[in-house]
């Protein structure tokens, strides 16, 4: 396939269907892209759009050859493609002294893991050493940004942590936040929510409480013998969560299902439960199912860590501690199935505020133009 020439070039290692949430989009992006999520949807793909499977290298010529006017790339704090993305933010930025107009920088943050944690798997790496060398790729980036959009107050004060006072101030005065409320739902309107229906979606890690919520629900389904819950989504504990649809007659196993599954069945849950848990530098960062969730006006229980916690505190929803026992879950599932609160839709948005941030930019406002 021949690439054209772009306004827009997202450098995304990883494809989310979220990403494409943004109207700018439609105009005809590059997406350079190495693998996709489980929840990405490929009938959601702009049919103007061009997505390359591209690694660094590849995404660097195909960048020079589009000759976009902004470039997004993964947050600075996404340390799996850090060197990658300033190894492309460098070459770039050579290569465009040649050009009259260079491309504009921009990213989405939504990264809220501690500073001196590490990812899991560097985990045999002494703390002092892993900070001294992220710190100056972190800040080479920040600085090389013409915009940075935050999905989180948590995400923003994260990043400011790795950052010089000048730095803070330069990033204050390019910066933005858009809190990641949807937008109301209109799908299938016929379909009616079943009374005591419990959804999970997801992957099935231990870091997302898939442990804690299986024996949660051994514990919830003895008193509440009519409620039901439906686990979709795939990893590492399929097993663990397949034996306990086989023990459990009210337990509905799906495994992975595609996006208009996922609206289905939040259509017909009364209740989303994530019971995400720390591990390692990762935290829950806002919780896609929890967005859906309050898309399609199901009770929600969520992790304190989830950039929605405070929304979700002020409209009547359970929010787990950050350090939440298994008797705090069971305790969020029996309250939420004797009084399931919907948050109102009248509390969110009319456009989905990750679009809007995309949106923000992409365009030439604020960007000294």
């Amino acid at each position: 396939m021949k690439t054209f020439k772009s306004k827009y070039a997202h450098y995304w290692p990883e494809l989310r269907s979220k990403h494409l949430n943004s109207s700018s989009m439609q105009s005809g992006s590059l997406f350079l892209v190495q693998k996709y999520k489980t929840d990405f949807d490929p009938t959601k793909i702009p049919a103007n759009a061009q997505i390359r499977s591209a690694g660094v290298l590849k995404s660097i010529f195909l960048i020079w050859k589009a000759r976009p006017e902004v470039v997004e790339i993964p947050e600075p704090l996404y340390y799996r493609y850090l060197p990658k993305t300033v190894l492309l933010v460098s070459v770039i930025s050579l290569l465009s002294k040649f050009r009259k107009c260079p491309p504009k920088f921009v990213t989405f943050c939504l990264e809220n893991g501690d500073k001196g944690l590490m990812p899991r798997r560097l985990s045999y790496i002494s703390s002092i050493f892993w900070v001294a060398t992220i710190t100056p790729l972190v800040r080479y980036l920040v600085q090389k940004l013409d915009k940075v959009a935050f999905g989180s107050e948590l995400a923003q004060s994260t990043l400011k942590t790795w950052l010089t006072h000048n730095q803070i101030a330069d990033l204050d005065s390019k910066s933005r936040y858009f809190p990641q409320l949807p937008s109301k739902c209109e799908c299938h309107p016929k379909l009616l929510k079943v009374e005591g229906s419990v959804l999970f979606i997801g992957e099935l890690e231990a870091r997302k409480g898939i442990p804690l919520l299986i024996d949660a629900w051994e514990k919830h389904s003895k008193e509440f013998k009519n409620s039901t819950l439906t686990i979709a989504g795939s990893g590492s504990l399929e097993i663990a969560v397949n034996q306990l649809a086989l023990r459990n007659n009210n337990v509905n196993f799906l495994g992975q299902v595609n996006r208009d599954t996922v609206h289905k069945l939040m259509r017909a849950s009364q209740i989303v439960v994530l019971p995400s848990r720390r591990s390692g530098s990762w935290r829950e960062q806002i919780g896609l199912p929890l967005e859906e969730g309050l898309a399609h006006s199901c009770s929600l229980i969520a992790p304190e860590d989830s950039g929605l916690s405070n929304f979700l505190i002020e409209n009547n929803q359970q929010v787990l501690s950050w350090d939440f026992s298994l008797e705090e879950l069971v305790v969020a599932l029996r309250s939420s199935t004797l009084n399931p609160v919907a948050v109102s839709s009248e509390k969110l948005p009319t456009r989905n505020q990750r679009g809007v941030a995309e949106d923000w930019l992409l365009s030439k406002s604020d960007l000294g133009e």
